[in-house]
């Protein structure tokens, strides 16, 4: 019994053994089973995954596939054959001998363009300095303005044809007027000393002249008087009586003016400044103011008033000094902005009023007789005279001439029968 029941429990524990084992056994078949499972199921999300990637994968080749025909198709549209490449070639070939050719005809426009661009700028410069030298030619002190407009029409005409003239070159073409200009203006000065110079020495050679003649003529009149007075004496017997005396009244005024003659003739400064007008000429606030050596001033003051001018001359001033260039010098250079002709300081007419000028000589000279308001008779009379007058005026100067023109004709026979009587 005992041994059966030991029997059993070793059965028991070899079945509860066994079970244990087909437990553990099927506890492991179980987990690896489940392991299978796992991996199988991985195995199926791995496969779900790469089925995904591959058939993405297909759409992308086939998309490349679909852009790879296209590219090809494009391609296949753009593949030329050897008979295209040879005939584009040809084609290039013809082009580029054509741009070669144009290319010469280019080169050749442009030398031909350059050449009478050239010519053009020689014919400028030829037609500038032309121009220049007309110009220079005709150039005076009062005529600057006008040549440098002339000068700029140049210019601006060379511009308008297409020449290439420069500011630089247009400065220095001004300039060069310029300098022409006061050479030209140095030129007229020079020639205007110069025959103030040949005036001056006319006028003192006149001067001269004439003081030496009332020299002589004092002295002849002197040995007239003294020779009267020996053959009054010598006729009458007597040292005084009322003819001698009278002779001897006029020796003593001849011995005078030898002396006062003689004495001028050694002041060479002395002579007088006048200041004249003419109210009809020049009108009115215009006077001249010059100087003269003559014993007699007014001669000069009537030679002004000659031919040149309509009317003559009204003497405002005659000033007697014994210096007479410094105290005309010295009135124009006060007078200087008040002068008729700027571009010729030699002209001695200036536009004033005659109390400016009294001003001045007083100051410089001391107080002198003026004269304010002209008479200028012929102009002032002129204004009012009718035609009758006129007429008659002129009648009376043609019978005038008509008598001239009869004593010169008569003159002149007198001296041809002197003549004749002569050669006889």
């Amino acid at each position: 019994m005992g041994e059966v029941i030991a029997s059993l429990g070793i059965l028991l524990l070899g079945i509860i053994g066994g079970a244990v084992a087909i437990y553990v056994l099927i506890a492991s078949r179980e987990r690896e089973a489940r392991e299978l499972l796992d991996r199988a199921r991985r195995e199926r999300e791995d496969n779900a995954a790469r089925s995904s990637h591959l058939s993405n994968q297909e759409k992308r080749l086939s998309e490349e596939r679909r852009e790879f025909l296209g590219e090809r198709s494009k391609f296949d549209q753009r593949r030329v054959t050897v008979e295209e490449l040879e005939q584009e070639s040809r084609l290039l070939k013809q082009q580029l001998q054509n741009q070669t050719v144009g290319y010469r005809a280019l080169e050749y426009r442009i030398e031909q363009q350059q050449l009478r661009e050239t010519q053009l700028q020689e014919l400028a410069s030829r037609y500038v300095r032309e121009n220049a030298r007309w110009i220079k030619a005709i150039l005076t002190p009062g005529s600057y303005d006008i040549c440098r407009r002339r000068m700029q029409e140049v210019i601006q005409r060379c511009r308008s044809a297409g020449v290439d003239y420069t500011k630089s070159q247009e400065n220095s073409d001004l300039d060069q007027l310029r300098k022409d200009y006061e050479a030209a203006v140095q030129a007229a000065a020079d020639r205007e000393e110069q025959a103030q110079i040949r005036a001056r020495f006319r006028e003192e050679q006149r001067r001269q002249r004439e003081l030496q003649e009332e020299i002589d003529a004092a002295e002849a009149e002197k040995q007239a008087l003294r020779k009267a007075i020996e053959r009054v004496q010598r006729e009458t017997h007597a040292q005084h009586s009322a003819e001698i005396e009278e002779l001897q009244r006029q020796l003593a005024e001849a011995e005078a003016r030898s002396r006062r003659a003689t004495s001028q003739a050694e002041l060479t400064k002395q002579g007088h400044v006048y200041v004249i007008s003419n109210i009809g000429a020049f009108g009115e606030g215009v006077f001249k103011i010059g100087m003269t050596r003559r014993l007699i001033p007014t001669e000069r003051v009537d030679e002004l008033g000659g031919a040149a001018v309509p009317f003559e001359f009204d003497i405002h001033m005659m000033i007697q000094c014994d210096d007479a260039p410094k105290l005309e010098s010295t009135l124009h250079d006060c007078l200087h902005k008040h002068r008729v002709n700027r571009v010729n300081p030699r002209k001695e007419f200036f536009r004033t009023d005659i109390e400016t000028i009294r001003r001045f000589v007083e100051e410089n000279h001391g107080t002198v007789e003026c004269i304010a308001i002209p008479e200028a008779s012929d102009y002032r009379n002129g204004l009012n005279l009718s035609d009758e007058d006129q007429e008659t005026i002129e009648e009376i100067f043609r019978q005038r001439a008509r008598m001239d023109d009869d004593d010169d004709d008569l003159a002149m026979g007198a001296d041809a029968q002197t003549d004749d009587a002569t050669e006889r």
